[in-house]
Parts: C-alpha cells; sequence; structure tokens
C-alpha cells in the first residue's frame, strides 16, 4: 500500500495550502533503461579494413561490405530479465561520429527518404554534389531546398528543378530501435532462455546493426528484488508526473504525509542544513533481534519525537508563509507500534489536524539482517 493511495489530488488545494513538490511513493516499474551490454560487433565484420569513404560513417576505419547480416552473436542482461514484452533492444553510436547518407532527388517530388539512423536534433546538413560540365571537376555546394522531420530523419525535397540532382546529407546519429523482425520476416533478435541467474540471453544478428561502430542498449523489466532503481521497496521517491502531465504537488494532508516520510527516513545529523532533522531509527543496525520491546519502544519514541518536530517547524513556517488548517498538526491520538517479523516493524500513527480531520500515517521499519 502507498502512502498517498488514500489520497484525492483531484481535490485542489486551498487559498492557504502550502506547496511541495510530490518526490516520495511512486510505483516503481522495475525497468532497466539504457542498459550498455558487454555486445561485441567485430564477430559480425568481414575482415577486409580500408579507410571507409563508402560507408555511411565517413570518419574511421571501416570494413569492406561492413555487417555480415547471418552471424549471429548471443549477449546477456546484466539482471534478472522478466519476459513480459518489455524487451527493447537500441543500437546507439558513441562519439559524436558523423555519418553521411547520399541520395538523387526523384521525379515524384513528394516522395519521402529516411536517413537509415535517426539523426540527433539540429545535426543534420546537406551538400549537392555536382559535376563542373567544361572542367568534369566534382563541385559541393550547400543544399537547403528539402524538408525533414528531425525525430525520424524523414527527407522531402522541395523543388521541381531538382530533380536528377545527387544531395548529400550528413548528420550525427542518435539512438536507433532495432525491430526483432524486419518487413521481410528475418530475424534480427530472438530471446533464447534464461541462464541460473535470470538473465535474459538474446542470439542478435549483424542485420540488426547499420553501422560497424555500434553498441546496444538494452531497456527491459527486472525483479523487484532485484531493481536498483527501488531497491527491492516497490516504490521510488523521485518526482512524480500527473495525468495531466504537469509535475505533481501534496499539499494540505499529502504534504504533512510528505513532510513526515521525508524526515522519518533521514539519518538525523546526516543534513547540512539542519543537523537536528531526521530520526535515528538506523540506530536500530545492531540492536539484538530478540529485544523486540526495545525495538518497539525506540521507535515509538523517535515517531513521537518527530511529529512533535514537525508541528514546532510548522508553527515557524507560519510567519513566513500560510498554511491550511489540513496540513497543520493539533496532535497525536495514537502510535502502535507491532512486530510483524524478527526483523520488521509496522508503525501506526494517528494525527489529528487543526481541522478536526483525523488521519493515519501508516510505514514499515526493517532492522539490518
Amino acid at each position: 500500500m502507498g502512502i498517498f493511495d488514500d489520497i484525492n489530488f483531484n481535490v485542489p488545494p486551498t487559498a492557504v495550502s502550502s506547496q511541495d513538490l510530490r518526490l516520495l511513493d511512486t510505483t516503481c516499474d522495475h525497468i532497466v533503461r539504457n542498459e550498455l551490454s558487454d555486445f561485441d560487433i567485430s564477430p559480425m565484420l568481414y575482415d577486409i579494413p580500408y579507410s571507409g569513404s563508402s560507408s555511411i560513417f565517413n570518419n574511421s576505419i571501416t570494413y569492406s561490405n561492413q555487417i555480415d547480416p547471418e552471424v549471429s552473436v548471443i549477449v546477456k542482461t546484466k539482471l534478472p530479465m522478466q519476459n513480459d514484452g518489455s524487451l527493447i533492444l537500441k543500437e546507439a553510436i558513441f562519439g559524436n561520429v558523423e555519418a553521411h547518407e547520399e541520395f538523387i532527388v526523384p521525379t515524384n517530388i513528394n516522395q519521402t527518404f529516411q536517413l537509415q539512423i535517426p539523426p540527433k536534433t539540429n545535426s543534420v546538413y546537406a551538400i549537392q554534389k555536382t559535376i563542373d560540365s567544361d572542367t568534369g571537376d566534382v563541385i559541393y555546394i550547400d543544399f537547403v531546398r528539402y524538408s525533414l522531420s528531425q525525430l525520424f530523419g524523414i527527407i522531402t525535397f522541395t523543388n521541381e528543378d531538382d530533380i536528377g540532382e545527387t544531395v548529400i546529407f550528413y548528420y550525427i546519429p542518435d539512438k536507433r530501435t532495432i525491430n526483432a523482425v524486419n518487413k521481410d520476416k528475418s530475424v534480427n533478435y530472438e530471446i533464447i532462455g534464461t541462464d541460473a541467474q535470470g538473465r535474459g540471453i538474446l542470439s542478435i544478428y549483424g542485420r540488426a546493426f547499420h553501422s560497424t561502430q555500434a553498441s546496444l542498449l538494452l531497456k527491459y523489466r527486472t525483479a523487484i528484488t532485484e531493481c536498483t532503481k527501488c531497491l527491492g521497496q516497490g516504490v521510488l521517491n523521485d518526482l512524480t508526473i500527473n495525468s495531466s502531465g504537469r509535475i505533481q504537488l501534496v499539499y494540505d494532508f499529502s504534504k504533512l504525509i510528505q513532510d513526515f516520510f521525508k524526515r522519518f527516513t533521514t539519518e538525523k545529523g546526516s543534513s547540512i542544513f539542519d543537523v537536528s532533522e531526521g530520526t535515528q531509527t538506523s540506530m536500530l543496525i545492531g540492536i539484538s533481534k530478540g529485544d523486540g520491546v526495545l525495538v518497539e519502544t525506540f521507535i515509538k519514541n523517535e515517531v513521537v519525537n518527530l511529529v512533535y518536530a514537525i508541528r514546532d517547524k510548522q508553527k515557524d513556517q507560519i510567519n513566513l508563509q500560510s498554511t491550511s488548517a489540513g496540513e497543520r498538526i493539533a496532535q497525536i491520538n495514537r502510535v502502535d507500534v507491532r512486530a510483524i517479523n524478527a526483523t520488521d516493524f509496522q508503525v501506526l500513527i494517528d494525527v489529528q489536524s487543526e481541522s478536526g480531520v483525523i488521519e493515519q500515517i501508516e510505514s514499515r521499519v526493517s532492522q539490518a539482517s
């Protein structure tokens, strides 16, 4: 259960409500994003190196005919992978390597072309390649008579006078999503299974890549116990975006809840701005697991002290900023600390705001294993 589950954020704040960014209790999706794979493209490359003017990448050594589409290599995820359709592979080229692609302006001026890899924003420019009729020299001039969709790298030429002309587009490649299967049904990659640690095992083919300098980025869902974002807690403490696409704010009782948990999870003395902030619940580490009564008493004292500290700070806040009755603490009605097992305790607090409303704050405290 999340700490904001019973809060209706559709109710607007009052004129006197103070507001804060919602930072706590965002449900974690356990998605690993942009994991750089240990993938090595070299087994896919033909072995005759030369200076690669015919490659779309023009400032490094490339390989004759570049990549063998039928060669496959095995790659693994670094964390356990859930086979739930969340897997996405992307080709990435690091180091601002410049690509170039050559097009001939078609008779159908409305025909669209697409760059092989999406370009980074504002990195595209074009050069027209012409041959001097008298000398036979190749001449390059700037070319601007085209439209470009920056997001997908889609090009449309705009002037019929350019039909038949050769135009070269230069750009910095961005990440490109690799489809599992191409339109011709050829396979780019497939999931083979998982290893003993639950890590995903993939087979990926050379046809999946456009660049000899490609790196492989993985996105997938991992197990909650292995999630490096929420550390197995199931929630994130980060900014939350609401259904309108704006940053969610807390106010009234939701702000009171957040004020409590921000301090409850802060180790006392660790804040350089106020050493009195936080609690000493981290001292539970090292206390005997058999002394449950001592732990319960310790937690209860910390909770009571924390709630009163918040109330004192609210009194100081009134001199500088308006606050609503719904976010100001009037009194604590009950503090209940209950052992769940040998190492975990559930804390339940009944807090009455100055508006007269009684609400519950619930939290879990765990000892070190």
